[in-house]
């Protein structure tokens, strides 16, 4: 493959990361900030019940979404990568028109038949009783088909590595929602309201996003229509999309909040509340980590495997060392400053969260190792053995979880979390050696990057125990320990020739700083 072509995709993956670093920030901040309001102003109780209603949401999503926004992630970039642009557009155009009419259909049902189907659910244990969730659920459902085309079209903008406008309107659509669901709260209203905004804003931003869609698009309609699918093509769509129904379900069991559902179903709505908070937070930091290369792993690994690169083993050791380039600083900080962080943040009433932050916060570190693996093994399409070993997988953990949950609660449930993703990473890290091409770890890097975080850790030690006692120095502290962090990874070398190649390959306007600082 020339030279060219394998410096195109280096481009646009770096410059996709450093766009997807920007918007990461950016969300976790806006995150952070309208997460602590929520919970101020709702309580413990009702921060749980509004953590169950969206939990559910996403927890059954998988049943209208098909499996074809991971099908458009995995088929639009390899069909543009041929050339077939009028086939690409005609996935595009079919695979949007059936998961909004089903996403439609799902809608309606839930709106209207909320009460028989909780009821059922109820009568053999699958539901709580609990008639305060039922109009908050009603609600929620006209939610679904706004989300649905909202998550259509960042697909697609993912698929041609539009990265820059997707995060600016990300960024945006995070703020304006937090800005109006702060808003709401801080006038008094609740949770219907906080649902009723999100709708709106999700609604609005869609939009934008579907015409950005159709101007980078600009292929004649009757192109679409009059592309031919063959059957091996219209065979391996179907199968994947088969596949894909089933993965998401069992991955947000394996990796979201599934145990909100099981806490609330076992124990109570208050001990939602406390898991939510250290569940979200910690994934705000290192969870959606996964974001910095995300979907775009997906069409970078099919563009890599159609331009006919060496193998995926290269790629895979370059997606880790990102994500843990970012994720081992911020790990080492969260467990340092824990106590202080949920304290200072959401006050004394949550302290029972704090301990639940930090073992999740190891478990996301360890998750992290996920990422490049299910990549790889997705591009390869091995996704029915993904769907195989997390099927398995799910059930062992629900069964688990049932058995610690009732017995200890949310100390149960992370412990569980924490065992899971330790064995199941590590399966996973066995089988994907073999399919591509050996040890794609970056121990050394990995070490370089733990051993800068361990002087980064004792400048924030000293503050833990001696300086910071409200928000003005814990935030002057994680700053001042980024930077030294920062200045570690200098002092090691931790970025070696091959790191400072990609670099200079790529477009983003840090580079010269980074080039000459670290080079």
């Amino acid at each position: 493959m020339s030279e060219s072509k394998t410096q195109s995709t280096t481009k646009k993956v770096m410059t996709g990361i450093y766009w997807n670093l920007i918007g990461k920030v950016l969300t976790m901040i806006v995150t952070l900030l309208v997460s602590v309001v929520i919970v101020r102003s709702l309580g413990v109780r009702n921060y749980g019940t509004y953590a169950f209603v969206f939990t559910l949401f996403y927890l059954v999503a998988p049943i209208w979404k098909l499996g074809i926004e991971d099908t458009l992630n995995k088929f639009v970039p390899e069909f543009l990568a041929l050339g077939d642009s009028s086939l690409a557009k005609a996935i595009i155009k079919y695979g949007v028109l059936i998961q909004l009419t089903v996403a439609g259909l799902f809608s309606i049902t839930v709106y209207f038949w909320i009460e028989s189907l909780t009821a059922t659910l109820g009568s053999i244990g699958l539901f709580p009783n609990d008639p305060e969730l039922i109009p908050y659920l009603r609600l929620i459902s006209l939610w679904i088909v706004p989300n649905s085309f909202s998550a259509l079209t960042g697909v697609i903008l993912v698929s041609i590595f539009d990265q820059k406008f997707l995060n600016i309107v990300v960024a945006l659509k995070n703020l304006s929602t937090s800005c109006f669901v702060i808003a709401v709260l801080l006038t008094g209203f609740g949770i219907s309201e906080i649902i009723i905004v999100t709708i709106l804003v999700e609604t609005f931003f869609a939009l934008v996003k579907f015409i950005r869609t159709v101007f980078k698009f600009r292929i004649p309609s009757e192109s679409a229509n009059t592309a031919v699918v063959s059957k091996n093509v219209r065979k391996r769509l179907i199968r994947y999309a088969a596949i894909m129904i089933a993965i998401p379900l069992v991955n947000f069991i394996i990796w979201k909040r599934s145990e909100n559902y099981l806490i609330g179903l076992f124990r109570s709505l208050e001990e939602v509340g406390f898991y939510n908070l250290a569940y979200s937070s910690s994934q705000n930091m290192l969870e959606k980590t996964n974001q910095l290369i995300g979907e775009m792993g997906i069409a970078a690994y099919a563009e890599v495997q159609v331009q006919g690169f060496s193998g995926l083993n290269k790629s895979c050791k370059m997606h880790a060392k990102f994500l843990y380039l970012y994720a081992v600083p911020v790990a080492l900080g969260a467990l340092t400053l824990a106590e202080q962080f949920i304290i200072i943040f959401y006050t004394e009433a949550m302290r029972p969260s704090i301990f639940p932050f930090q073992i999740l916060l190891i478990a996301f570190c360890v998750g992290l190792l996920g990422a490049p693996m299910h990549t790889a093994l997705n591009v390869l399409e091995k996704n029915d053995l993904i769907l195989k070993i997390n099927a398995v997988s799910a059930v062992a953990l629900v069964a688990t979880q049932i058995f610690l949950i009732t017995q200890f609660g949310i100390l149960g449930a992370v412990f569980g979390v924490l065992i899971f993703q330790i064995a199941n990473n590590g399966f996973f890290l066995y089988i994907t050696r073999k399919y591509v091409g050996g040890n794609f770890l970056p121990i050394k890097n990995l070490a370089k990057y733990i051993l800068s975080g361990a002087l980064m850790v004792l400048i924030l030690l000293v503050g833990k125990f001696f300086v910071i006692t409200e928000l003005f120095t814990f935030i002057a502290f994680v700053l001042i320990g980024a930077g030294v962090y920062l200045l570690g990874l200098k002092l090691v070398k931790a970025f070696d020739s091959e790191d400072l190649h990609i670099i200079r390959q790529s477009d983003f306007p840090l580079k010269k700083f980074i080039l000459k600082f670290y080079g």
